[in-house]
This record gives C-alpha cells, structure tokens and sequence, in this order.
C-alpha cells in the first residue's frame, strides 16, 4: 500500500515484538500459515479485519494465539500472510481439525466481513461467479461441480434447479470448458 513494503504486525502493533515473534515463528518446530484474501478487500481495513479474525479464533479454540501478519496490496486482490504460532497459552501444542483450517476459519472471515460490509446482492455474487470462470484457483462454481458429479460425470442436465435459478448453466459450461483446457 502507498508503495511501502509490507509491515509485520501483531495484536500489540509493535513492530519489534512483532518481528521477535517472527523470528521465533521460524526457528518453531509447528506453526501455521495462512494467507487470508477476503473478497472487497481493498474496501476494509485488512489490518482490523484480521485482528478481529484473530480474536474470533481464538474464541473457538478457548486460547489466546501468539501471531504475527503482514499486510499485502501487491496484487490486484488485497491480503494478508498470517503466521499462527503452533503453541497455545499452556505451552502445548495448539490442535486445530483439517475441517476448522479448510472451513472454519474462512466462514468466520466471511461473517466479519458480512457484518463489517453486510450481504452481497444477488448482482455481486452474479458479477463474483462471473469472474471465477477463469480462475486458476478453486471457485465457487467448482464446489458446485463438485457436488453434482456421480461416477466421474457430470450432467448440467441433472444438476439441481436451485443452482440453474442463481447462476444460470452457461456459467457452469464456461467453468467446466477452461478446467478442460488447463486438463
């Protein structure tokens, strides 16, 4: 952001507690990481986002987190690196299941922003599909391929309606085409 490079931040703010903690982060045995990119990032202030993303975790864990962030606006999607140390308050090592680390943590990114930003309407989550089509990442409308293949296959015209009514099969067609060409 403003053509600076990225600081290291922590709960605290202090960027020498924060880069002792990163250099402790990296000589640890277990630790985390994690890059957050929540959609209309460039709309909030990442910084407090994480922090209160930070504080829903540990609320769901029953610990408090020994963290360090960086905030990056070097691409055209705003983010954040988040280093989570592998240890809880007692000193043991923190646990976190596969299902909290892959849904979890992302669904309670998407309340803050929710409650920060409110609901999408119906035209952004359109104009969001829309874009997906050629992503090179995981989408939206991969999960919905996903739940819909039986023995390998996927038909558009089994898939259920509710899907058809929100986003429209050209949508799904386009997705299935590019994933083709990437093979």
């Amino acid at each position: 952001k403003d053509a600076n490079r990225p600081e290291l931040f922590s709960e605290n703010d202090s960027q020498e507690i924060a880069k002792s903690a990163a250099t402790n982060f990296s000589e640890s045995e277990h630790n985390f990481r994690f890059i957050i990119s929540p959609e209309y990032g460039d709309k909030i202030d990442l910084k407090d986002f994480t922090k209160n993303l930070i504080k829903t975790i540990e609320k769901d864990l029953g610990t408090k987190l020994s963290w360090v962030a960086s905030c990056h606006y070097d691409t055209n999607e705003p983010h954040v690196h988040l280093v989570v140390d592998g240890k809880n308050d007692a000193g043991e090592k923190l646990l976190m299941t596969r299902d909290y680390i892959s849904r979890g943590i992302r669904n309670r990114a998407s309340q803050i922003i929710n409650n920060e930003l409110g609901l999408r309407t119906r035209d952004e989550v359109a104009r969001q599909l829309e874009l997906s089509v050629s992503k090179n990442k995981k989408s939206d409308l991969d999960n919905i391929i996903k739940t819909n293949i039986k023995d390998e296959v996927i038909s558009l015209k089994k898939l259920d309606n509710k899907y058809y009514d929100d986003i429209g099969a050209e949508l799904l067609e386009k997705r299935l085409f590019y994933l083709e060409t990437k093979g």
